[in-house]
């Protein structure tokens, strides 16, 4: 006779617990798709916001407009709009000009 539990003992309790795992990792998921779902309704009612009635229209901020960093570049200017705000040349490449000032690049 051979001492230890062998290749199938070993093969039968690897199953046992991959089973075991997927079990706990099923119930687990169903959990959560259940916590889900029953605050579902919730999001929903959120995610609803009142319609503006057309008369009542907001007007956007009028940004000033400039060109983009590549384009600034080449035509020697000095300030660009990049990401949404207006950068100054410098050495070392574009700094942001102080205080921070949104604009709109006319360039992409």
């Amino acid at each position: 006779m051979r001492d230890g539990i062998g290749f199938g003992g070993v093969f039968l309790a690897m199953l046992c617990a991959l089973l075991a795992h997927d079990l706990l990792r099923l119930i687990f998921a169903a959990l959560g798709l259940s916590v889900v779902l029953a605050s579902l309704p919730a999001m929903l009612d959120r995610s609803r916001a009142p319609v503006a009635s057309p008369g009542h229209q907001p007007q956007p901020a009028q940004l000033e407009s400039w060109q983009g960093p590549i384009q600034a570049r080449e035509q020697g200017i000095s300030r660009a709009c990049i990401n949404g705000y207006l950068a100054d040349r410098n050495g070392n490449g574009w700094s942001d000009v102080r205080p921070r000032t949104q604009c709109i690049a006319t360039s992409p």
